[in-house]
């Protein structure tokens, strides 16, 4: 997974800056991009050597082999996996994070209108990578009408 268009923040934030009025200056190895081998850490932490395509973006479609169907097995057993890799942030001290915070399934994109009319372009689920996120902004995105990516962010959490 890789970074999107260069807007996803990897580091630590600058304090006393918003990088408008006030530009946020960095130095060497206070920022940059992160990039992860999906496949290495599926058969290195949970033993999952499923082959399937993967999309390299920050929010990367995978494409189970085979076409599974949403609620195959093999594709449950994926998505349950890749919703429980971990990684160390090297920008904050190596600490252990969860790679991914959201998975969507075929449903949820058609919801999120992330489908279109082209059937083989649908992903077997899209996976959002993570950033930090906490309850009280899972409630603030239950408020703004995004139930579903708080719920999918707190089952993520708790599973």
């Amino acid at each position: 997974m890789t970074a999107d268009e260069g807007d996803h923040f990897a580091g630590v934030q600058q304090q006393g800056c918003d990088g408008v009025v006030t530009p946020c200056t960095y130095g060497p190895g206070q920022i940059g991009e992160l990039n992860t081998n999906v496949t290495g850490l599926l058969a290195t932490q949970r033993s999952n050597l499923t082959p399937f395509l993967v999309h390299s973006d920050s929010a990367p479609n995978f494409y189970v082999t085979g076409n599974p169907s949403r609620d195959a097995a093999v594709t449950r057993a994926l998505e349950h996996d890749v919703a429980a890799l971990t990684a160390g942030n090297p920008y904050k001290g190596g600490a252990t994070e969860a790679v991914v915070n959201f998975l969507a399934d075929p449903v949820e994109m058609k919801l999120l209108h992330m489908l279109t009319a082209d059937a083989a372009r649908t992903p077997t689920f899209t996976a959002f990578a993570n950033r930090p996120i906490s309850v009280p902004e899972a409630l603030e995105l239950i408020a703004q009408g995004k139930a579903l990516l708080a719920a999918a962010h707190l089952l993520a959490v708790n599973a």
